[in-house]
């Protein structure tokens, strides 16, 4: 959903989605898919323990929550390693782009800081000298 159509379809001013937006971002409900772009964040049940036992000669145990119980052979075992390896590496890029969005997230807030700090600053440079500074400036 486009912010927009936020807009339209609420009657809200767009300042309040802006702001709502925001607040839903933050708390991970909506992810901006790009620009102006919105979609709902996916609700997913609680993951379930998981656990993975060797058993000697082989033989390995797996473990879903209470329901779950699977007792591989040797040739199981690799044969499921096969098929879980494309989800190992798409968990490990779906990590490194979750660190890389917080880390960009802060950097953005920091950028945010600063600049207002600069504008106050470049504010305050700009601003004439009280009439006591003046004195005691012209004095010296």
């Amino acid at each position: 959903m486009t912010r927009e159509t936020l807009v339209e379809a609420t009657g809200l001013k767009a300042s309040v989605v802006d702001d709502r937006l925001k607040v839903l971002i933050d708390d991970m409900e909506v992810l901006r898919v790009e620009r102006g772009v919105f979609v709902p964040a996916p609700k997913l049940p609680a993951a379930r323990p998981v656990t993975k036992t060797l058993i000697p000669g082989g033989w390995v145990k797996i473990e879903i929550g209470d329901d779950h119980i699977l007792t591989l052979t040797p040739a199981e075992n690799r044969a499921l390693g096969e098929l879980m390896a494309g989800a190992g590496q798409q968990y490990a890029a779906i990590e490194v782009g979750h660190q890389n969005a917080i880390l960009a997230a802060e950097l953005a807030a920091k950028v945010r800081k600063l600049e207002k700090q600069v504008s106050a600053l470049n504010a305050e440079r700009q601003t004439p000298a009280t009439p006591q500074l003046a004195l005691v400036l012209g004095s010296a």
